[in-house]
C-alpha cells in the first residue's frame, strides 16, 4: 500500500489537469505533466521562472491581489478565470483553483489547480459574436445597435448631451440584386460597410440592420457634426464600386434623429430615423432629411 506522500505524489503528477505548488512570492516549486502542456513549457523552464511571468498583463493585478488577500489571511482559497501566455505566445484560458497550506497562522505555501478552458471561452466568444454581429459584413446587428444606443441615451440625459441616429437605405439596391445576383449584392453590402465604418469616429457604431438597411450612432455629437457625417456618406459611397468586374453606382438616402431629451427611447429615436429617411427618399434620393421629432 502507498503511504500518504506516495498517494500525494501519484494524484499530482498524474493529475489530468494542471497542478502546482507555489511560493508565497509566486515561484513554481512543483509542477505536474498537465501543466507543460497548457503552458508549452518544460518542467525544468517553469521551476527557473514564476506564475507572474507567464500570466496575461491584464490578469496580473486581479491574480496578485487575490494571492496577497490569501497570504494576509483575508481568505483561505479563490477561484478565478484567467489568461496564461503560452510559450508560442498564443493566449490560453485557465480556470484557476488557489488555496494556501499554513502552519499555524504561517502561510507556508500556495497549492493551485489549472484548468484549460480555452475552448470553453472560444465557444462563448463564437456564440456572442454570432448573437451580437452581422455575420456577412461583421457590423453590430439590431440587437447590439440598440444596446449601444440606449446606452448612449442614457448618458446624454445625465450630461445633457445629444445623441443622433442616421438611419441609411440604399437605393436602388433590389434592382441589383435581382440584375446582378445576391453574391455580388453581398459583396456590395460588405463594400459599403467598410466605406460607412471609415466615415466614423472611435466613439460611433455603424451597424447593419438588416437587407440594405444601415443605421449609425453618433452618441456624442452636435446638430452639424451628423450632418457632417451625413454628407460624407453621400460622397463617399457616390465613388462607384467595383465588384467582381462589374461597375456599380450605388446612392443612399439617409434619415437623421436627435435626441436631447430624457422622454425619447430606443424604438421612437429609429423610428424618427426611419421615417426621415423615407422622406429624403420621396425628395429624390441621394440625400439626407432630418426629423422634425425632438
Amino acid at each position: 500500500m502507498f503511504k500518504n506522500i506516495d498517494l500525494f505524489n501519484q494524484a499530482f503528477f498524474f493529475a489530468p489537469i494542471g497542478m502546482s505548488i507555489v511560493s508565497l512570492e509566486g515561484k513554481w516549486i512543483r509542477v505536474n505533466h498537465a501543466l507543460t502542456k497548457i503552458t508549452g513549457y518544460t518542467e525544468d523552464e517553469l521551476l527557473t521562472t514564476n506564475f507572474q511571468m507567464l500570466t496575461y498583463p491584464k490578469d496580473l493585478d486581479t491574480d496578485l491581489s487575490y494571492t496577497q488577500e490569501l497570504v494576509e489571511g483575508k481568505r483561505d482559497s479563490f477561484e478565478m478565470e484567467k489568461r496564461y501566455v503560452h510559450k508560442s505566445g498564443k493566449i490560453v484560458w485557465v480556470l484557476l483553483s488557489v488555496s494556501i497550506v499554513r502552519e499555524g497562522n504561517k502561510p507556508l505555501f500556495l497549492i493551485s489547480q489549472i484548468q484549460d478552458i480555452t475552448d470553453r471561452k472560444n465557444s462563448e466568444r463564437i456564440l456572442k459574436q454570432m448573437a451580437h454581429y452581422d455575420f456577412l459584413t461583421q457590423l453590430p446587428n439590431r440587437r447590439l445597435f440598440e444596446e449601444r444606443l440606449n446606452h448612449a441615451i442614457e448618458s446624454a440625459n445625465f450630461n445633457k448631451g445629444l445623441v443622433a441616429v442616421l438611419y441609411l437605405d440604399l437605393d436602388g439596391f433590389k434592382q441589383i440584386n435581382d440584375t446582378f445576383g445576391h453574391d455580388l449584392g453581398d459583396l456590395l453590402l460588405k463594400e459599403v460597410a467598410s466605406r460607412l465604418t471609415g466615415c466614423i469616429g472611435n466613439k460611433d457604431t455603424v451597424a447593419r440592420l438588416a437587407g440594405d438597411e444601415f443605421t449609425i450612432l453618433l452618441p456624442e455629437t452636435t446638430i452639424d457634426n451628423a450632418k457632417h457625417v451625413a454628407e460624407r456618406i453621400i460622397d463617399i459611397l457616390s465613388n462607384k464600386v467595383s465588384v467582381q468586374n462589374v461597375v456599380i453606382s450605388i446612392t443612399p438616402s439617409i434619415g437623421i434623429a436627435f435626441c436631447d431629451d430624457f422622454k425619447m427611447d430606443v424604438r421612437n429615436l429609429l423610428k424618427y430615423a426611419d421615417e426621415a429617411m423615407y422622406q429624403a427618399k420621396q425628395n429624390g434620393k441621394n440625400n439626407y432629411q432630418v426629423s422634425q421629432n425632438r
